[in-house]
């Protein structure tokens, strides 16, 4: 795995995390973030590539099939049944785990969306019934609070059309930070570190206080709703002090034509 470091990122941009109160919550709570398993999430093609890329991926992985055979056949002339047999258990293991989706079961994520200003479309997505919040941080907070932990990278996410993306030299896509166009709305930054279990997302601690720079309530929360995220905000969990604002994204225009 070779995703670009964030510091190929602009340090500046300002990255969002769209999400209900409950996952609110339990980030309040327990000061972490969590890293899902690509395949915990709901896209099918999370960690796959473009079609000409599993091409001659498929190829490539034909030739150390058709190896490992031309191996086995040559042990078993020799008289050594057993260990031909034992290339049975290998090929059926590969078989199962070189698969795009085995191999993202291996890594977790944390999403973020990357944006100077909140999302109209990330707000409808995160937040039914106006119960949403987003928390506001930037790629080098990201940076600096994950730094203590061992073997987390960080780097955009790219779109490509997965049915007609040639192959391009030196600018190959990476099973991780690869999407299809249909999610470009999300403008994705990714936080991405291998897993101890594949398949099993890990909450990673955090400085929650370095983090956040602010939270946001969506812009159709009700009254009671913005109440009740200011006071989580307010200290009473763990004593962490957040500025809390509602969301202006709907209010009307305070200015206009003066005749």
């Amino acid at each position: 795995m070779n995703p670009l470091p964030a510091s190929e990122l602009s340090l500046e941009q300002k990255i969002w995390r769209y999400m209900d109160l409950t996952r609110f919550l339990l980030l309040l709570a327990r000061g972490s973030l969590f890293f899902a398993s690509l395949s915990q999430l709901d896209d099918p093609y999370e960690g796959y590539m473009p079609r000409s890329h599993v091409k001659e991926w498929s190829a490539i992985l034909g030739k150390h099939f058709q190896d490992i055979a031309r191996l086995k056949a040559e042990v078993a002339a020799s008289g050594r049944a057993g260990v031909a047999k034992a290339f049975d258990t290998i090929e059926a293991d590969l078989r199962q785990n070189m698969t795009f989706r085995g191999i993202g079961a291996m890594f977790g994520v944390s999403c973020w969306h990357a944006n100077d200003y909140e999302s109209e479309a990330m707000w409808k997505v995160y937040s039914i019934m106006g119960a949403g919040v987003a928390i506001e941080s930037t790629v080098e907070r990201l940076r600096d609070v994950l730094a203590p932990t061992e073997g987390v990278t960080i780097n955009r996410v790219k779109y490509e059309d997965f049915d007609t993306a040639p192959i391009v030299r030196d600018t190959d896509p990476h099973i991780l930070t690869t999407k299809r166009w249909s999610f470009e709305h999300e403008h994705e930054v990714r936080a991405m570190i291998p897993l101890p279990r594949a398949g099993e997302g890990i909450e990673i601690p955090c400085d929650l206080d370095r983090l956040i720079v602010r939270v946001h309530v969506a812009p159709t929360a009700s009254l009671m709703f913005l109440r009740a995220v200011e006071v989580l905000c307010s200290g009473i969990i763990q004593g962490r002090k957040f500025e809390t604002l509602r969301s202006r994204l709907f209010e009307p225009p305070d200015y206009d034509l003066v005749p």
